[in-house]
């Protein structure tokens, strides 16, 4: 399957799925997201909604060791909105 990328315009990228994780703090956020990835194919995104500001470190560093693709981060009032790309083959962070 093709990787998914930002649209020519800026716009976020169509999101196969979206995870919800409001009012879930370290390292709730990343968890869910990682088992969200799991049951994705291979270029599919994935759009995760966060309020922890500390996940905006977290996702940068998950993304980084797993192998699966940060594509866009938007700050939405207190939100922060990940698009993240599903990797072909991701490593377990550890």
């Amino acid at each position: 399957m093709e990787r998914a990328a930002p649209t020519e315009d800026g716009s976020s990228p169509n999101p196969a799925r979206e995870l919800d994780c409001r009012g879930l703090y370290c390292p709730l956020p990343v968890l869910r997201t990682e088992r969200a990835l799991a049951g994705l194919a291979a270029g599919e995104v994935l759009k995760v909604v966060a309020t922890d500001p500390v996940a905006e470190l977290d996702m940068a560093v998950f993304s980084q060791r797993s192998g699966h693709e940060l594509l866009r981060l938007e700050r939405r009032g207190e939100e922060l909105v990940f698009y993240l790309c599903r990797a072909e083959s991701a490593a377990t962070p550890g």
